[in-house]
């Protein structure tokens, strides 16, 4: 909703955004789906492309159940030359830098924005003699849509710009974090074949709940000065936060949705769900969806709409468990 869409649209920004990435992996020759997808296949409910948690298809999140392996060597520029590597084939490390939010979800400030992955991403900008104009290589990390989404925004990229060297962890695959050593890879082989010398590469990388940032810049030259020593940006992280809401729970009463996910079975049914909520004096609260009121769900997968900002009603049942109503009725 921060960005002014509802869930169909934005939807239909990740469809093109995907489908871009899985054009990049049919065309190389490691990916494990070696297949170009359109964008309606991606983002279309089949039976081979199950619902895994609301908006996301299983072509839209992390293919991880892979058999891949990649190995990176760094060494000097006099191991290189005792080596015999030829130094149309070296590749720099510019710079790089690592950031992280809070573990604990509930104690960020928010969730349109990670402010560890604007740092790390600012930086990067900055290390770079023109910006991101300096870029002819670019690798956003891509487990989940809305890491690269909200990369490219904070870079101030325009959508048709191709997000990734390698394919994407949808359709190219690798083991969980992993990915980036085959990003890395995959990104140095392109510089070593491009006739561009001032052309530099960017790669992000994130783990867990959009939890640890991490930039790399590499580039065909050297850097006229040493590599930074301290590379961890939480500091400046932590110093940029916002305020971040008392977290109150159990909790009863009228409430706005901060954001919230619904989980899928195999059958493609709702198994579960949950909602971070606003309470009425702007504290941070949790509840549980009521999986089986269809009215319910329908508002939360509206795709003319977001559900994000709404208000509802949390109230508590016998057993303790505080359940999220748009419809302000009270279950026991």
């Amino acid at each position: 909703k921060t960005w002014g869409q509802t869930q169909g649209e934005a939807l239909a920004e990740t469809g093109k955004l995907l489908e871009n990435f899985s054009q990049v992996a049919s065309e190389n020759p490691d990916t494990w789906l070696n297949k170009a997808s359109t964008a309606a296949d991606i983002i279309t409910p089949t039976p081979n492309n199950r619902p895994i948690a609301w908006p996301y298809t299983k072509c839209m999140v992390a293919n991880m159940f892979v058999n891949q392996g990649a190995a990176v060597m760094v060494m000097s520029e006099a191991k290189a030359r005792e080596l015999g590597i030829p130094s149309s084939k070296w590749v720099y490390i510019r710079d790089g830098v690592f950031a992280r939010e809070p573990r604990d979800y509930l104690a960020r400030d928010g969730y349109d924005h990670s402010k560890a992955q604007n740092v790390v991403l600012d930086e990067m900008i900055k290390s770079m003699p023109s910006g991101v104009g300096s870029l002819d290589f670019l690798e956003l990390y891509s487990c989940f849509p809305v890491v690269p989404k909200m990369a490219r925004r904070q870079l101030g990229l325009p959508e048709h710009v191709t997000l990734t060297s390698t394919g994407g962890m949808s359709f190219f695959g690798a083991p969980l974090n992993n990915y980036m050593t085959h990003a890395v890879v995959s990104m140095v082989r392109q510089m070593r074949e491009s006739l561009n010398t001032e052309g530099y590469g960017l790669l992000y990388g994130q783990g867990e709940f959009v939890t640890k940032h991490f930039g790399l810049l590499i580039a065909p030259t050297p850097s006229d000065s040493p590599l930074r020593e301290d590379i961890d940006l939480t500091a400046t992280v932590e110093t940029s936060y916002g305020e971040v809401p008392e977290f109150v729970h159990p909790y009863s009463g009228a409430a706005k949705v901060e954001t919230f996910t619904l989980m899928f079975n195999h059958q493609g049914e709702v198994k579960r769900g949950s909602v971070i909520a606003r309470t009425s004096d702007n504290k941070r609260t949790m509840a549980a969806v009521d999986v089986t009121d269809q009215t319910e769900l329908a508002v939360f997968m509206d795709y003319k709409s977001s559900p994000i900002g709404r208000e509802g009603l949390i109230t508590t049942r016998d057993d303790g468990t505080a359940v999220w109503h748009f419809s302000g009725k009270t279950v026991h």
